[in-house]
């Protein structure tokens, strides 16, 4: 589960944002640190999770498996 959480990129950086998003919710807040002033965002899982992104996640498993 740790590896989960510990995401590097190359060269040992670390993402500037990660997301955990349930896909039950409607919506979702995206808190952005790397700027100032600070943004809170309130999304809409609608907005993200469009039909591409369920074939995409679909796909992957179906690798795995």
């Amino acid at each position: 589960m740790d590896e989960l959480f510990n995401s590097q990129l190359p060269e040992g950086q670390r993402p500037d944002i990660q997301l955990c998003i349930f896909p039950h919710l409607r919506e979702f807040l995206v808190v952005d640190l790397r700027e100032d002033p600070k943004r809170v965002l309130l999304m809409n899982t609608g907005d993200v999770f469009v039909e591409e992104f369920y074939k995409s996640v679909e796909a992957e498993f179906s690798e795995v498996l």
